[in-house]
C-alpha cells in the first residue's frame, strides 16, 4: 500500500518519453499518474516528447515557467536532455529547481549510482518525501559533423573511441530494440573491428604522452552501458571525474578486459590507466566520436570538465 503523508505544494512539472523502455513509456507512465496524483492534489504539469532533445526545450521552458521539482520519466538518455534544459551557462548551477527521476528505460546506469529502488512506486515515494541530495554534473565541449563547437552537460558519463563507435551504431536501431544487451552485443562486435587513434590528452594541464587509444572514459558515475563498472571508484558528488584510458590491445586481450569491465577489474590490467581530474583536454588523430550519458554528441577534438554541485535530486 502506498502511505501518501501530505500534499505536495511545490510547482512540479514531469517531462515524459513516451518511446522510453523499449517503446512502452507511454503506458507505463499511464498506470502510475494516479499515485503521482495523489502527491501532487493533481497540481502538477505533464510535458511529452515527440522527437529527439526535446526533452532539452521542455525542460527549458519548465525552468522559465519556474518549475520547483522536474520529473524525468525515461532511462539515461531522457535524464540527460532534461538535465541539459535545467543547466543554463559556462558555470550552470541549479539551486532552485530540484530533479526527480522515474526509470523506465533500457540501461539505467545513472540511477545505479544512486542506489535507487527498483520500484517505481517506491520511487515515487522518494521524490515526494526525502530531501534532496547534490550531485555534480560533466560538462562537454566538442565539435559536431559540421565543424562547429557543440556544449553539452552530463550525469554519468562521458566517452571517447571504441564507446562513441557502439553508440553511433545503436542509433540506426529502432527503440524497440535498444535493450541493454544489445549494448554488449554491439561492443563485442566492435572489439573484433574497432581501430584506435592515437590520443594527446591534457588532465588538470599534466601532459599526457601520446598512445594509441582503444577508449577513454571520464566518469561522474561509476556504470554504463547497462551496468559495465567502467569507472569504479567515481563518485557523484567528489567534485572529480575518474578518468579511464584504455591503450590498445591485441585481439584476445581486448576479449579478456571486457570480461572484466562487469565487474571493474579491468582497471589493473596494464594496459589501463586509472587517476581522477577536474578539467581534460583531448585530440586524437584521426577523430574518434564522443558520447555522454549514452547519446551521440560530436567527435574530437573536445574539452570535458566537472561542475561540482550542480543539480539537487531527490531520491
Amino acid at each position: 500500500m502506498d502511505i501518501v503523508t501530505s500534499p505536495f505544494v511545490v510547482n512540479t512539472f514531469i517531462i515524459v518519453n513516451p518511446t522510453a523502455g523499449n517503446g512502452r513509456g507511454k503506458r507505463a507512465f499511464a498506470g502510475l499518474l494516479p499515485l503521482i496524483s495523489r502527491y501532487t492534489h493533481g497540481h502538477h504539469t505533464i510535458f511529452e516528447s515527440k522527437c529527439e532533445k526535446d526533452c532539452i526545450q521542455l525542460s527549458r521552458e519548465a525552468v522559465e515557467l519556474g518549475a520547483q521539482l522536474i520529473i524525468a520519466f525515461g532511462g539515461d538518455g531522457t535524464v540527460h536532455e532534461v538535465v541539459n534544459g535545467m543547466l543554463v551557462g559556462e558555470s550552470a548551477r541549479v539551486h532552485t529547481c530540484e530533479l526527480g527521476i522515474i526509470s523506465h528505460g533500457s540501461g539505467e546506469d545513472f540511477i545505479r549510482n544512486l542506489d535507487f529502488p527498483h520500484d517505481r512506486r517506491q520511487q515515487i515515494g522518494n521524490i515526494f518525501n526525502k530531501p534532496s541530495r547534490m550531485v555534480d554534473a560533466g560538462w562537454l565541449k566538442c565539435t559536431d559533423s559540421s565543424d562547429n563547437t557543440i556544449k553539452r552537460y552530463f550525469v554519468n558519463e562521458c566517452q571517447l573511441g571504441i564507446s562513441g563507435a557502439v553508440i553511433s551504431r545503436m542509433r540506426d536501431k529502432s527503440p524497440q530494440t535498444r535493450r541493454s544487451w544489445s549494448y554488449t552485443i554491439e561492443a563485442i562486435r566492435q572489439l573484433f573491428k574497432y581501430r584506435s587513434s592515437t590520443f594527446e590528452t591534457q588532465i588538470d594541464g599534466q601532459v599526457i604522452n601520446a598512445k594509441k587509444i582503444l577508449g577513454l572514459a571520464a566518469g561522474n558515475g561509476r556504470y554504463s552501458g547497462g551496468g559495465m563498472k567502467l569507472t569504479p571508484r567515481a563518485e557523484v558528488n567528489d567534485g572529480h571525474l575518474d578518468v579511464l584510458f584504455m591503450e590498445d590491445m591485441h585481439l584476445v586481450d581486448r576479449l579478456r578486459i571486457f570480461s572484466q569491465i562487469f565487474s571493474g577489474r579491468h582497471i589493473h590490467s596494464k594496459s589501463a590507466t586509472y587517476q581522477k581530474g577536474q578539467e581534460i583536454h583531448i585530440i586524437s588523430e584521426p577523430p574518434v566520436f564522443i558520447e555522454a550519458d549514452g547519446e551521440l554528441i560530436g567527435q574530437t577534438p573536445c574539452h570535458i570538465g566537472i561542475i561540482p554541485n550542480a543539480i539537487k535530486v531527490r531520491y
